[in-house]
């Protein structure tokens, strides 16, 4: 293979990820993250609210850094991989003063404490717990391990690979800003989240499928007759036989009743009984259940 054809097949190895990474981008754990962080900002903050992911791009870790515009940076542990979150200072503001009680707006552009830091690192987590379906009394490898205030540390935190970068803002149910914060995510983690979600796709499928055969299996009309005594009868004596006339039925009896499905197999009993009734018509009452209707079909 020549250098240009290894060229090629490398640019369309990229191309592929970045299609299974944007397709990612474009599936249930975009629902996710803006489910899950509407949900911990009422359960945690109290404050009903709506969160939307307004970018998500894909590029190389150091475009992705500069891209970020977040005051506070936290470093996110994804399994072996690293990734990051950032806050911007109203969205600090937003749940520092709601925590604490305060007026929203104040301090607003005070310093960034260890706090703060601690408070984000809670609700960060508990949004990524939800995000990715994860027990919270399980010790999990997805979550804020860090943080810094500057940008220039995190060239050294991220591998040099190609991360996707989605911005959230949240606003209150009137529509005022709330703040804004930003998830960084390895792509090669989005590429496992993908291959779990086509995987659970598959067996959703698969249940739906079963769920509704089972359902058409349980509706399905079967044919019932039933039987008061079998004899061989030659064809002679039939054609023989005219109104009137009547056929032995030595073996015969009303107490002991067969029911049979007509099935692709053949005739099965599946139960057998007497005759009964009920209020002004005949019934069949069932007196034992055989071993056969376990193998009706």
């Amino acid at each position: 293979m020549s250098g240009s054809d290894t060229n090629i097949l490398r640019r369309k190895i990229k191309a592929a990820e970045a299609r299974q990474a944007k397709a990612s981008l474009q599936n249930a754990l975009v629902q996710n993250i803006e489910k899950a962080t509407t949900k911990v900002f009422l359960d945690s903050l109290g404050i009903e609210v709506v969160a939307q992911v307004c970018e998500r791009t894909i590029s190389s870790h150091t475009q992705t850094i500069e891209a970020m515009t977040s005051r506070m940076f936290g470093i996110v542990a994804f399994g072996e991989d690293v990734g990051l979150t950032g806050f911007d200072s109203q969205f600090i503001n937003t749940a520092i003063t709601h925590l604490a009680g305060g007026a929203s707006g104040a301090g607003a552009d005070r310093p960034v404490t260890n706090t703060d830091a601690t408070i984000f690192k809670l609700i960060i987590n508990k949004i990524l717990t939800q995000v990715f379906d994860i027990p919270e009394a399980v010790q999990s490898d997805v979550g804020m391990q860090g943080y810094e205030l500057e940008k220039a540390p995190l060239m050294f935190l991220l591998a040099e690979k190609k991360y996707a970068l989605l911005r959230v803002d949240i606003t209150d149910v009137e529509g005022s800003h709330l703040g804004r914060f930003e998830l960084a995510i390895p792509l090669s983690c989005m590429e496992k989240i993908s291959a779990m979600e086509q995987r659970n796709s598959v067996l959703q499928e698969h249940d739906t499928w079963y769920a509704s055969m089972s359902q058409i299996a349980i509706d399905a009309p079967i044919e019932l007759d039933t039987i008061v005594s079998r004899m061989d009868v030659s064809l002679g004596k039939i054609l023989d036989m005219k109104k009137g006339d009547l056929l032995d039925l030595a073996n015969g009896s009303l107490t002991n009743l067969s029911l049979e499905g007509r099935t692709l197999n053949g005739a099965k009993t599946i139960f057998t009984g007497h005759l009964g009734a009920l209020k002004t018509h005949k019934a069949f009452k069932i007196t034992r259940i055989p071993e056969e209707e376990q193998t009706l079909f």
